[in-house]
C-alpha cells in the first residue's frame, strides 16, 4: 500500500500496516494501484472454478462444497480439499495445468484419500469418512476479469477423475487473432473477386470481338457501332456485362424453339 489515505480500508489487522504490502500475502493478493490490495488473478480463476464444479455437480444432483478439512487419525489438520460431496463422498482437486500443477495435485489427493473428513458432525459422531476418488467427469469454461478460463478432469488410474486442470488465455488477445482472421479472409475474397472480375473480362472480350468479326459484312457503319458498344462494356461493372451476354444468349437461342 503506497497510500496512507487508504489505511485500514480492508477492514483487517495489517491493513492499518502501510509497509505491509498486500498484507503480507503478496502471493495470493495483489495491490496494481497501491490502494486496496486484492485476490490476484489466478487466485480468482481458481475460486471460479471450483464454484463452476459445484454448480456443475448440482446440475447432477451431486450437493458439494468447497475448501472441506481433512485430517489425520489424531485429528490433526491435513489439508483442504478443492471441492468435496458429503453426500457422495467424492472430491477434486484444482490446479493449473502444467508440470507443478499436475505432480502437486496428484499427491494431495493421494493425502487427502488417507485423511479423514474433518466437520462438525464428526466430532459428535465416532465415524471417520475417508474421501473417495471420483468417477464423474466434470468440465466447463468460465469467465474472470478479461480472461477465459476452461477446464476439465484429468484421468489418472490413481486418482481417477479428481484431479481438475484449468488454462486460461486473453479474450483481448482472442479478439485480435478473430480480428485479423477476419482480414486475411476478406482480403482472400477480394483477390478472388478481382481474379473472377479479370476472367469475367477476357472472356467477354473475346465474344465480341467474334461478334464484330460477324458484322464485318453488315459495313463500316455497324463496325463502328459495335465499337462504340465495346468501349462502353469495358467500362461497365463485369457482373452486369455477364448478365448481358446471358440475355443475348438466350434471346439467340429462343427462335429454335419457336
Amino acid at each position: 500500500m503506497r497510500n496512507a489515505a487508504y489505511l485500514g480500508v480492508s477492514g483487517t489487522e495489517l491493513g492499518w500496516n502501510l509497509f505491509a504490502y498486500c498484507e503480507n500475502n503478496s502471493l495470493i493478493k495483489s495491490d496494481f494501484w497501491g490502494c486496496v490490495p486484492s485476490l490476484s488473478v489466478l487466485t480468482q480463476m481458481h475460486n471460479a472454478v471450483q464454484k463452476s464444479i459445484v454448480s456443475f455437480l448440482l446440475s447432477l444432483g451431486i450437493v458439494s462444497l468447497t475448501e472441506v478439512r481433512v485430517c489425520d487419525t489424531r485429528g490433526r489438520y491435513n489439508g483442504r480439499m478443492d471441492v468435496y460431496s458429503y453426500l457422495s463422498n467424492i472430491m477434486y482437486e484444482v490446479k493449473r495445468n502444467n508440470y507443478e500443477g499436475i505432480r502437486g495435485g496428484r499427491s494431495q489427493l493421494v493425502l487427502y484419500a488417507n485423511s479423514y473428513v474433518y466437520s462438525l458432525y464428526h466430532l459428535l459422531i465416532p465415524i471417520k469418512t475417508q474421501p473417495k476418488y471420483s468417477k464423474t467427469f466434470v468440465s466447463g469454461i468460465t469467465i474472470v476479469s478479461n480472461y477465459c478460463v476452461y477446464y476439465y478432469s484429468r484421468y489418472y488410474p490413481d486418482t481417477q477423475y479428481s484431479l481438475v486442470l484449468y488454462d486460461y488465455f486473453s479474450l483481448g488477445e482472442l479478439a485480435e487473432e478473430v480480428f485479423e482472421a477476419v482480414r486475411n479472409k476478406v482480403a482472400e475474397y477480394e483477390a478472388m473477386l478481382k481474379q473472377f472480375s479479370n476472367s469475367v473480362s477476357r472472356e467477354t472480350m473475346k465474344i465480341l470481338n467474334r461478334i464484330t468479326n460477324l458484322v464485318k459484312i453488315s459495313g463500316e457503319g455497324a463496325i463502328q457501332t459495335i465499337e462504340s458498344i465495346l468501349e462502353s462494356l469495358m467500362k461497365t461493372n463485369p457482373i452486369v456485362i455477364l448478365a448481358l451476354i446471358v440475355l443475348l444468349a438466350i434471346i439467340a437461342v429462343a427462335p429454335a424453339f419457336a
